[in-house]
């Protein structure tokens, strides 16, 4: 019964399962190499920190009203909330900052968090 449960949950025995936490970490490093590439890295490193998210993470999934949202779109919310706010602070490099904003949009989009138009 209990193998019944963990194919239709997608849950493999002994593989790690894919939480929150998972996504948060994923899209950290995804961020922070377009952040190298677009040469904000600065910007990156000073605006996210990945233990904050780590941190904020796990309160978000122990909050009810967060339960139905998916963790990969919870963990992606997350991390471009954190830069939104961080934007205001860094003053050069606004067109770089730019294409990592549309960069999340694309990602959003992947991910279906936000309709593609």
């Amino acid at each position: 019964m209990a193998e019944i449960i963990h194919n239709k949950l997608g849950v493999q025995l002994g593989s790690p399962s894919v939480t929150g936490i998972t996504f948060i970490r994923l899209f950290y490093y995804i961020f922070r190499l377009t952040a190298i590439e677009l040469g904000i890295q600065e910007f990156y490193d000073s605006a996210i920190i990945l233990s904050d998210l780590e941190q904020k993470m796990e309160i978000l999934a122990c909050d009810a009203s967060c339960a139905s949202i998916r963790p990969s779109e919870l963990a992606l919310v997350a991390i471009c909330t954190q830069m939104d706010a961080s934007i205001n602070k860094f003053e050069d490099g606004t067109q770089q900052i730019h294409g990592l904003v549309d960069y999340a949009i694309q990602l959003q989009k992947l991910c279906r968090v936000c309709k593609s138009n």
